[in-house]
């Protein structure tokens, strides 16, 4: 599958999209903070809504546009509502994170510290 990347940047707001056969992600931030949200398109059901129990992956994203400087990275489990994991990490303008598996869907909260 081709990759897809869609840049939309109003009022110091840079959103991202990149397709990827899986994991998809969206992701929007200016340039100290950012949200990514992470869905696997091989865990989607004939009824569209994601599957349990799938064996969980590991991503690796790179986000641009983001200061120099070290970052504070919050992992959530959206079905269940809570924290998976934190960790930081550095931007040298490009944020690299590498995220801890997971089955479905992740998101991410991103902030400089």
């Amino acid at each position: 599958m081709e990759n897809h990347l869609r840049w939309l940047k109003e009022s110091g707001v840079t959103c991202l999209r990149l397709m990827l056969d899986k994991p998809r992600f969206a992701a929007c931030g200016d340039d100290s903070q950012a949200v990514v949200w992470l869905v696997r398109n091989d865990t989607i059901g004939r009824n569209g809504m994601l599957r349990a129990g799938t064996a969980p992956i590991p991503a690796v994203l790179e986000l641009p546009g983001l200061a120099r400087g070290t970052y504070r990275v919050i992992a959530w489990d959206t079905a269940a509502g809570r924290q998976t994991a934190e960790w930081q990490a550095n931007s040298d303008g490009w944020l690299r994170l590498e995220v801890p598996p997971f089955s479905a869907d992740a998101a991410l909260a991103v902030r400089r510290i």
